[in-house]
């Protein structure tokens, strides 16, 4: 959301890898030793907060794609 308002691409970037660092830890450590439902929640969860993250830059991307054409 940082990045849509300051229109900055390093948070965008940060925020990625911020993901992408949660999503391995959250296979390797979190869910280990867990059953095979919490496994299921917990990846339709990480699944439903990403589509949500692809449509929120999907509806702003013509302001990040402004800001670094200009």
């Amino acid at each position: 959301m940082l990045s849509i308002v300051v229109k900055e691409d390093s948070f965008r970037y940060t925020a990625l890898g911020g993901i992408l660092v949660s999503v391995i830890r959250l296979v390797f450590f979190d869910l280990r030793e867990a059953e095979i439902f919490v496994k299921a929640i917990a990846f339709i969860f990480v699944a439903v907060v990403m589509l949500l993250m692809n449509v929120l830059y999907n509806k702003f991307k013509d302001r990040i794609e402004d800001k670094t054409t200009k």
